[in-house]
């Protein structure tokens, strides 16, 4: 396994392409005026964690979120953050797309039917899906610093589910009341 992180200064913005070799398994960019990906980072099919923490990427193609291998994506915005998503197909068994300013969750998650972490805090995000039901491996969900004010019917569902952090939420004392009562979660 080849694990590679590029850390770019703040001049740059354009990531050293020579340094993106098959083989990588694990990539880690943190580049603060990164605006786009290289194409040459389709040729890493072997690639099973992509974490990026670049806050003005604006757009992620498709077919990085397509490599056959993905099991990881790590996605950390803060300005101008990535809003719009293609739809997801690889074998992601973790997911954090924090701090993008997302106001919906978006609906190819429900589809993602190996998932078992799931991170979406800080972000606008005001409901859950009740189709959320349906991610039967999905075990840890961080839904931190969003805008929820009711309590999402569909974890009662999930039987899979172990571990719910819902904290800095617009939730009411009724509201924080009932997630105690019927989900033993704490605020």
């Amino acid at each position: 396994m080849s694990s590679l992180r590029i850390k770019l200064r703040k001049t740059q913005s354009t990531l050293p392409v020579e340094k993106l070799l098959p083989g990588t398994t694990r990539l880690l960019i943190q580049a603060e005026t990164l605006e786009m990906l290289p194409e040459n980072i389709l040729n890493l099919h072997d690639l099973i964690s992509l974490e990026l923490q670049t806050p003005e990427l604006s757009y992620i193609p498709r077919e990085v979120l397509n490599l056959p291998k993905l099991e990881v994506l790590k996605i950390k915005g803060q300005s101008n953050s990535i809003t719009q998503f293609n739809e997801v197909t690889s074998p992601l068994k973790t997911l954090f797309l924090v701090g993008l300013k997302l106001d919906q969750v978006p609906p190819w998650i429900q589809k993602l039917k190996f998932l078992e972490t799931l991170d979406l805090s800080k972000n606008n995000i005001k409901m859950i899906p009740s189709e959320f039901s349906s991610l039967k491996k999905l075990s840890r969900i961080n839904l931190d610093s969003n805008l929820l004010e009711e309590l999402p019917t569909c974890f009662k569902e999930m039987d899979s589910l172990n571990h719910l952090s819902m904290d800095n939420n617009k939730f009411s004392a009724e509201v924080k009341a009932q997630i105690q009562r019927e989900l033993g979660l704490w605020f």
